[in-house]
Protein backbone atom coordinates (compact mmCIF):
# COMPACT_ATOMS: atom_id res chain seq x y z
CA UNK A 1 0.00 0.00 0.00
CA UNK A 2 1.21 3.49 -0.82
CA UNK A 3 2.03 5.75 2.08
CA UNK A 4 -0.76 8.40 2.25
CA UNK A 5 1.79 11.09 3.18
CA UNK A 6 3.56 10.76 -0.17
CA UNK A 7 1.97 12.90 -2.87
CA UNK A 8 2.90 10.90 -5.98
CA UNK A 9 1.45 13.30 -8.58
CA UNK A 10 3.48 16.14 -7.08
CA UNK A 11 6.67 14.06 -7.12
CA UNK A 12 6.05 12.91 -10.70
CA UNK A 13 5.45 16.52 -11.73
CA UNK A 14 8.54 18.07 -10.10
CA UNK A 15 11.09 15.28 -10.58
CA UNK A 16 11.83 15.98 -14.28
CA UNK A 17 11.98 19.72 -13.64
CA UNK A 18 14.47 19.37 -10.79
CA UNK A 19 16.49 16.85 -12.78
CA UNK A 20 16.61 19.22 -15.76
CA UNK A 21 17.89 22.06 -13.60
CA UNK A 22 20.55 19.78 -12.13
CA UNK A 23 21.66 18.49 -15.54
CA UNK A 24 21.83 21.90 -17.16
CA UNK A 25 23.76 23.50 -14.32
CA UNK A 26 26.08 20.48 -14.22
CA UNK A 27 26.77 20.88 -17.93
CA UNK A 28 27.53 24.60 -17.60
CA UNK A 29 29.73 23.86 -14.59
CA UNK A 30 31.59 21.26 -16.61
CA UNK A 31 32.11 23.70 -19.47
CA UNK A 32 33.40 26.35 -17.08
CA UNK A 33 35.70 23.88 -15.32
CA UNK A 34 37.07 22.46 -18.56
CA UNK A 35 37.50 25.56 -20.70
CA UNK A 36 37.31 28.52 -18.33
CA UNK A 37 36.26 31.73 -19.99
CA UNK A 38 38.25 31.16 -23.19
CA UNK A 39 37.15 30.95 -26.80
CA UNK A 40 35.69 27.48 -26.33
CA UNK A 41 33.41 28.85 -23.62
CA UNK A 42 31.22 30.52 -26.25
CA UNK A 43 30.60 27.21 -28.02
CA UNK A 44 29.77 25.58 -24.69
CA UNK A 45 27.53 28.51 -23.83
CA UNK A 46 25.58 28.09 -27.06
CA UNK A 47 25.01 24.41 -26.27
CA UNK A 48 23.96 25.37 -22.75
CA UNK A 49 21.51 27.93 -24.13
CA UNK A 50 19.96 25.29 -26.40
CA UNK A 51 19.49 23.04 -23.36
CA UNK A 52 18.12 25.93 -21.30
CA UNK A 53 15.52 26.90 -23.90
CA UNK A 54 14.59 23.23 -24.31
CA UNK A 55 14.05 23.09 -20.55
CA UNK A 56 11.78 26.14 -20.75
CA UNK A 57 9.77 24.49 -23.52
CA UNK A 58 9.54 21.28 -21.49
CA UNK A 59 8.31 23.14 -18.41
CA UNK A 60 5.48 24.61 -20.48
CA UNK A 61 4.66 21.55 -22.62
CA UNK A 62 5.79 18.17 -21.34
CA UNK A 63 5.42 16.10 -24.54
CA UNK A 64 7.16 18.59 -26.82
CA UNK A 65 10.01 19.14 -24.38
CA UNK A 66 10.37 15.40 -23.80
CA UNK A 67 10.62 14.73 -27.52
CA UNK A 68 13.16 17.55 -27.98
CA UNK A 69 15.28 16.22 -25.10
CA UNK A 70 15.17 12.74 -26.67
CA UNK A 71 16.21 14.15 -30.04
CA UNK A 72 19.07 16.12 -28.45
CA UNK A 73 20.25 12.99 -26.66
CA UNK A 74 20.17 10.88 -29.81
CA UNK A 75 21.80 13.70 -31.77
CA UNK A 76 24.64 13.97 -29.27
CA UNK A 77 25.48 10.30 -29.87
CA UNK A 78 25.69 10.92 -33.61
CA UNK A 79 27.82 14.03 -33.12
CA UNK A 80 30.13 12.17 -30.75
CA UNK A 81 30.60 9.19 -33.10
CA UNK A 82 33.36 10.83 -35.10
CA UNK A 83 35.33 11.92 -32.04
CA UNK A 84 34.84 9.98 -28.83
CA UNK A 85 31.78 7.82 -28.55
CA UNK A 86 32.05 7.61 -24.75
CA UNK A 87 31.57 11.39 -24.50
CA UNK A 88 28.48 11.17 -26.71
CA UNK A 89 27.02 8.53 -24.40
CA UNK A 90 27.97 10.56 -21.33
CA UNK A 91 26.04 13.55 -22.64
CA UNK A 92 23.20 11.50 -24.15
CA UNK A 93 22.37 9.57 -20.99
CA UNK A 94 21.00 12.48 -18.94
CA UNK A 95 19.24 14.00 -21.95
CA UNK A 96 17.45 10.76 -22.80
CA UNK A 97 16.54 10.31 -19.11
CA UNK A 98 15.09 13.83 -19.12
CA UNK A 99 13.11 13.11 -22.26
CA UNK A 100 11.63 9.92 -20.83
CA UNK A 101 10.86 11.58 -17.49
CA UNK A 102 8.98 14.47 -19.14
CA UNK A 103 7.07 12.06 -21.38
CA UNK A 104 6.36 9.82 -18.40
CA UNK A 105 4.99 12.80 -16.47
CA UNK A 106 2.76 13.70 -19.40
CA UNK A 107 1.34 10.19 -19.77
CA UNK A 108 0.87 9.85 -16.00
CA UNK A 109 -1.05 13.13 -15.82
CA UNK A 110 -3.18 12.17 -18.84
CA UNK A 111 -4.04 8.83 -17.27
CA UNK A 112 -4.86 10.47 -13.94
CA UNK A 113 -7.17 13.04 -15.54
CA UNK A 114 -8.84 10.38 -17.70
CA UNK A 115 -9.65 8.34 -14.57
CA UNK A 116 -11.10 11.40 -12.81
CA UNK A 117 -13.48 12.36 -15.60
CA UNK A 118 -17.14 11.62 -15.05
CA UNK A 119 -18.92 9.64 -17.70
CA UNK A 120 -22.39 11.00 -18.32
Amino acid sequence: MINPKINLPLIVFWFPRGLSLFVIFSFIGGVLYTFGFGHEFMVGLMIWLILFFTMLIAWKSDPIGGIVFLLLGIGSVFVGMGKQLAIGYFIAGPLVALGFSFLGNYFYQEKKYAEEEDDF
